[in-house]
């Protein structure tokens, strides 16, 4: 299954807060496993279009618009609500079992 990794989840990797431990643990792994998606014209397009439809702020159209565009079938975030669907793409909140 093709995942996405809101880059948020990554900040973890650098806390130092003993209650984020888990966390922090969880985020280390994930740097080696996705690829970088860079920013260009469709996927401002696609952000913008999506904002307009589900009502989100632009950052968060930006990054499922991203993994949508990457062909993803998972989004891994935080921000957004667990268990949505959008248009195929499933969100999952990677600490939802910490």
């Amino acid at each position: 299954m093709s995942r996405f990794l809101d880059a948020n989840v990554l900040l973890y990797s650098i806390g130092t807060a003993p209650a984020e431990r888990p966390k922090r643990d969880v985020a280390i792994e994930s740097w080696t496993r996705f690829p970088v998606h860079a920013v260009d014209l469709d996927l401002v397009r696609a952000a913008l279009a999506l904002r307009q439809r589900f009502k989100r702020s632009y950052w968060d159209a930006a990054i499922v618009a991203t993994a949508k565009l990457s062909g993803c079938r998972e989004l891994w975030s935080e921000e957004l609500q667990h268990g949505q669907n959008v248009d195929g793409l499933h969100i999952v909140n990677p600490f939802m079992a910490i």
